[in-house]
């Protein structure tokens, strides 16, 4: 009886990874005229080698934060982000995101689209550069006097970052 040489068939997602996570909060430290109360929480992701260089990244996460101004807030996210390895050291990053952030206590919802993009570059052990662009747009439907809030509701904003890393 001869033997089958032919190795198996390959996965057509051979090189797919995953998390999960799950967690219940209470909120002992409530902010300005939030009750406190219970929030479920957590996260999770899927990403995937598409290409031997290229890495798709797909993740969605609920967090709940108290911010500077003491007040609570709620941040649901999802995001997709794309990893491309250029020559032998060069990595780009592009990520599309989109947040909805509920604030407690106060009348206030937000909704925030983000856009980053990145290219890095180390030259040797040492030394490495960075490039990147951030996009923000903000959109809430607050009224009224809102803690911590100086500026107006909706806005732009561009940001654009060059970095010279040293580590020693």
């Amino acid at each position: 009886m001869a033997r089958s040489s032919a190795a198996p068939p390959k996965s057509r997602f051979p090189k797919l990874e995953s998390s999960a996570s799950l967690s219940y909060r209470q909120n002992y430290s409530p902010g300005i005229n939030d009750t406190g109360g219970d929030t479920l929480t957590g996260d999770i992701r899927l990403a995937w080698d598409a290409r031997p260089r290229t890495n798709i990244a797909l993740s969605a996460s609920r967090n709940m934060s108290l911010n500077a101004s003491d007040v609570s807030a709620t941040t649901t996210n999802v995001a997709a982000t794309v990893t491309e390895s250029i020559g032998l050291a060069t990595t780009a990053i592009g990520t599309v995101s989109y947040n909805w952030i509920d604030y407690r206590g106060i009348n206030r919802k937000d909704q925030m689209l983000q856009v980053h993009l990145s290219i890095n570059r180390p030259f040797n052990k040492y030394w490495s550069a960075g490039l990147s662009y951030q996009y923000q747009h903000n959109n809430d439907d607050s009224s009224g006097f809102q803690p911590g809030r100086y500026f107006g509701r909706d806005y732009d904003r561009h940001v654009v970052t060059l970095s010279i890393t040293n580590i020693f």
